[in-house]
């Protein structure tokens, strides 16, 4: 009996003292409950704080914060927010005097108790929370947005055909059959494979909840042009919202896509197979809720080699459905007109039922609203007739481009863009070839990194009739602009009517523009010629008398040459009536710009800025003849160091009339500005009265600007007369001959 109540009486004990040890510990550690608390806390908001930090960048960059992470910090912001709300009342219990007892000197037992119970409670909520986080990986909060395909906006190719929509329908409904997971289509090049898979994608993607097939779709495109594994296991990721580590290789990404799908219903779509491609080592294969559909050129390669179930073949549009597609992008307000509704539907009938060259050849004709528009729309879409292409899709896109040329300016990076521009088996270009090349409305047309030894042939020039601006820029082996076979004034004196700007830079083998008798550019403005360093004439007539090759023995008017050979770029072949700026640099032959007296009198005479740089044999710039360049107000020399005058007396007597500005600079045989001609009647004065600003720089000879004897020089308008490196030209000499110092130095970006 004293044992039972022995037994009773400490359970309790038990039972009484621990619970008043605990709520007379609320009361006793109510300080340490607190300091702990706020420990806690503070580790907890710095956690917090940093997890804000990066959620907020990932969201700037685009990034799609997991929702997991979005729930774990409302959890932190709401423990967070009680432990303010619980120091608030902390502080406000140590400062309100109602809760303080005797006399106001010590702390109230009953609220400071219901303090320390409520502070230990939160704790605990805060530790658990704590320790989760230290378990979570809060590096891994967000993945980036799936990517939204370009197949989401339909192109509308498909769009109520019903070749493609029987076809459409019954792929649909293959991929609802759980017993296939591999479907194919093929079709020849052009057909719209890409397009129709861009379509089954729209479909997939697109469908109502309750009908949708798949949770998940992605597509990768024309997989013939980046057939790497890795390449397409990154798209995949992509439009699954999945992320792969940097460090990742194939085989762990693929682990990681396989992880991804596993679970889910998801479609791949793999657009252009050409050759085998391991789904296995992409990561999608052999699971029953992942679906493939391939699209290729080859019915073998999908069948054999990449082992689909069921296969669907696309053909051409017929030709009521290819002018539906047509009529829809070239729009109403075109084929409305009856007149022109006839030409049109011929036109579309010349693609050949391809949908992508029907699209694109509707949008070329989508603003030509006249009958002689579409009639040579026709003319160039029927022509081309006796190419043997690889299959008729490229000989019809061959057409289309070319039509393509037609209306717009166009600009050539490659050998090989846009196809007008074909490739022999040695490599080299052979552009504009066909005759039958029509081009009537171009206007701009910019050649760069050519591999060929000429451009153009003289038919091909001809039809370039609106063509106002050519540049023609990098062609290592380009030996002349137009290739001539025979020669005679119907060949080139008919080309570039309404050509205004000609620009040719750095085509270091560049021997001439063209073969011929003469040739004219009745409308050019501006002429550019750089770093032809083999250029030794503008037109070569084989024919002509006293030549041989490019070179023409005469006498030399240089005191160094006697008996020489001379390269001149222009004589009286070249007719060039309105040219304005005339710039020509780096050519490593030229001793002479024009030749002699064989120049017409109205062939250069509109030239108003001319510029002559880095021609390290020229001797001369001007022919000893006057009324040549009346109208020149810039002259600027640079780096030609064989050129000891620049003007003969007779063009400085009577062409420099509206000079304002001359340049020369690094001229190092260069002795005076206008040579005397060996005249025997002395030139009483030269008048420059409008020359503004003379600098001389580098020419080490130079004595003066002339040195013919009792010549006065007259200048009323000079302002700017700078010389640096001029040792001979001393402040005497300048005072007599110019009458005044110049300026002994001048910053170098002031040399243009």
């Amino acid at each position: 009996m004293l044992v039972e109540v022995s037994i009773v009486a400490s359970k309790f004990l038990q039972y009484t003292t621990k619970p008043v040890e605990r709520h007379v510990g609320y009361l006793f550690s109510y300080k340490h409950n607190r300091k702990k608390l706020k420990t806690e806390a503070d580790i907890l908001i710095g956690i917090k704080d940093t997890l804000k930090e990066s959620i907020a960048r990932d969201e700037a960059n685009g990034k799609v914060i997991r929702p997991d992470t979005m729930k774990l910090l409302k959890r932190m912001e709401d423990i967070i927010g009680q432990y303010e709300q619980d120091t608030g009342q902390y502080e406000q219990a140590n400062r309100d005097a109602n809760t303080k007892c005797l006399l106001r000197c010590c702390p109230n037992p009953a609220v400071h108790y219901q303090l320390s119970k409520k502070s230990k409670k939160l704790l605990k909520l805060l530790m658990k929370l704590l320790m989760e986080l230290y378990k979570e990986d809060l590096t891994n909060i967000s993945f980036p947005v799936p990517v939204p395909h370009m197949s989401k906006a339909s192109t509308g190719d498909n769009k109520a055909f019903e070749s493609r929509s029987a076809i459409l329908q019954e792929i649909i409904n293959e991929l609802a059959n759980p017993e296939t997971l591999r479907i194919g289509v093929h079709g020849t090049q052009g057909i719209g494979k890409t397009t129709f898979a861009q379509e089954i994608y729209r479909r997939a993607k697109n469908e109502e909840e309750k009908d949708r097939l798949f949770d998940d779709v992605a597509m990768v495109l024309n997989l013939n042009e980046n057939p790497d594994t890795q390449i397409i296991q990154k798209e995949i990721a992509e439009m699954l919202g999945l992320a792969f580590s940097e460090n990742h290789d194939s085989r762990l990404r693929a682990q990681c896509l396989t992880n991804r799908i596993k679970g889910h219903k998801v479609l791949i779509i793999l657009d252009g197979i050409l050759n085998e491609i391991d789904l296995e080592n992409l990561g999608i294969s052999s699971m029953p809720t992942c679906k493939v559909l391939l699209t290729s050129t080859s019915r073998e390669v999908l069948s054999t080699i990449m082992g689909i179930e069921k296969d669907f073949k696309l053909t051409a549009l017929t030709e009521d459905e290819s002018w539906q597609l047509f009529e829809r992008t070239v729009g109403d307000r075109v084929v409305a007109d009856r007149s022109i509704q006839s030409e049109a539907k011929r036109v579309a009938k010349t693609c050949g039922g391809f949908p992508g060259l029907i699209v694109k050849l509707g949008r070329i004709m989508k603003n030509r609203t006249t009958l002689p528009a579409w009639r040579d729309a026709l003319k160039h879409m029927e022509t081309f007739d006796h190419i043997t292409p690889i299959d008729s899709w490229t000989a019809i896109e061959y057409r289309v481009k070319i039509l393509e040329w037609s209306y717009v300016d166009y600009e050539i990076h490659s050998p090989a863009q846009v196809g007008l521009i074909m490739e022999n088996e040695s490599g080299l270009l052979q552009p504009f070839l066909d005759s039958k090349v029509e081009l009537p409305n171009i206007t701009r047309l910019v050649i760069r990194n050519c591999r060929s030894t000429f451009l153009l042939i003289p038919s091909v020039a001809r039809a370039l009739v609106q063509l106002k601006r050519l540049e023609i820029h990098d062609c290592d082996i380009m030996e002349e602009i137009v290739e001539t076979q025979e020669v005679g004034n119907e060949i080139t004196g008919k080309m570039f009517s309404k050509l205004n700007y000609l620009k040719i830079i750095d085509l270091p083998r560049l021997r001439r523009f063209c073969l011929g008798s003469n040739i004219e550019f009745p409308s050019l403005e501006e002429l550019q010629i750089k770093g032809c360093k083999e250029m030794e004439n503008f037109i070569h007539d084989p024919s002509s008398e006293n030549v041989t090759g490019y070179k023409v023995n005469e006498v030399s008017t240089s005191k160094n040459l006697q008996i020489a050979e001379q390269c001149f770029l222009f004589d009286e072949k070249v007719r060039i009536p309105k040219v304005k700026k005339l710039f020509l640099h780096g050519f490593d032959k030229l001793t002479r710009i024009w030749r002699s007296q064989l120049v017409a009198r109205n062939s250069f005479g509109s030239v108003k800025e001319l510029e002559v740089r880095g021609c390290p044999r020229l001797t001369e710039i001007f022919p000893p003849r006057d009324n040549f360049l009346v109208n020149l107000t810039l002259m600027n020399v640079e780096r030609c160091h064989c050129l000891k005058t620049i003007f003969p007396s007779s063009v400085a007597r009577y062409d420099l009339k509206l000079l304002e500005k001359m340049f020369v600079k690094n001229c190092a045989e260069m002795e005076e500005i206008v040579s005397n001609e060996n005249e025997t009647k002395a030139v009483q004065q030269l008048v420059f009265p409008k020359l503004v600003l003379l600098w001389f720089k580098d020419a080490p000879k130079l004595k003066g600007f002339y040195q013919g004897r009792h010549t006065k020089l007259i200048w009323p308008a000079l302002r700017d007369f700078r010389i640096v490196g001029c040792p001979q030209l001393t402040d005497d000499i300048c005072q007599t001959t110019f009458n005044r110092v110049p300026t002994k130095a001048f910053s170098h970006r002031g040399w243009t």
